[in-house]
């Protein structure tokens, strides 16, 4: 049901836990997939260390490359070999609680239409009221005020096979994430928030302020403007579609019916907004 991707570079520190927070889950993924890319420490020997000494490579797949990740790429690279249907990315300097996998499976279970799995982190709960459904039109109004957004380890979400490169590099520079989980959101479906599930991170040192937020945030307001735009047009549209095709049939009652009373305008209108 859920593939755990782990992208690594320079994690040398902080791999081991993180590693160690997956195999020791409650509920063992039934995929774990580990990429190390182009790494100047030691994060390739420590990995190679640890699938040794729990013997997991028949269990677990791992890929290497020396090349560095531009952008989020390690992000997208390890969804090419994915093959459940959901996808959990953890980065190699955070760790799940023990729960984490099992929570979000039951989650699944319970809401087969669930297309994002929200969770907290380092004790700053999201929600206090335990497990939570929010409509769509909930999260896109969180998701527009940018109220909160939450990292690909807090995150477990729909995969789609099709969708090539879903975090877009080529627009954001330190959240690609914030446009594939709203267009997620958008979609049919729903999403649930777990706040149980207290995802431990390291957070980055830089600032909500800097130019790299500056940069994503204005792409993202910019993306998410065009596409409402885009849904209100399409929406006057049926409505205008709908209008016509109701006015035919109503023109074709009243040609057919002789005994037809409502032949007048008001009584048209009448009919159409009934």
């Amino acid at each position: 049901m859920i593939s755990v991707c782990v992208p690594v570079t320079n994690r040398e520190k902080t791999i081991k836990s993180c590693l160690d927070s997956i195999r020791t889950q409650s509920l063992n993924p039934q995929q774990v997939i580990v990429t190390e890319f182009g790494s100047s420490d030691n994060s390739r020997s420590v990995i190679a260390e640890y699938i040794d000494k729990y013997s997991l490579k028949d269990k677990w797949s791992f890929y290497w490359r020396d090349e560095e990740p531009l952008g989020a790429e390690d992000w997208n690279f390890p969804l090419n070999f994915v093959e459940m249907d959901y996808v959990a990315i953890l980065e190699g300097d955070d760790e799940w609680p023990k729960d984490y996998i099992k929570n979000a499976t039951e989650a699944i279970d319970a809401n087969p239409s669930l297309k994002l799995i929200f969770s907290a982190q380092n004790g700053k709960i999201l929600q206090d009221d335990g497990f939570k459904i929010a409509k769509n039109s909930y999260a896109l109004r969180k998701f527009s005020k940018l109220k909160w957004m939450t990292a690909p380890s807090q995150t477990v979400f729909k995969f789609d096979i099709n969708k090539v490169g879903l975090f877009k590099t080529n627009k954001y520079l330190y959240a690609p994430e914030m446009q594939y989980w709203t267009e997620l959101a958008m979609e049919e479906g729903c999403v649930v928030f777990l706040p149980e599930n207290i995802v431990f991170r390291r957070i980055s040192d830089v600032s909500k302020f800097s130019s790299l937020h500056f940069n994503d945030h204005f792409m993202f307001i910019s993306w998410l403007r065009e596409e409402r735009l885009i849904s209100s047009h399409a929406a006057r549209i049926r409505k205008l579609n709908l209008f016509c095709y109701n006015f035919f049939r109503f023109l074709v009652r009243a040609a057919t019916n002789k005994n037809n009373g409502n032949g007048t305008l008001l009584a048209l209108v009448k009919n159409l907004l009934s």
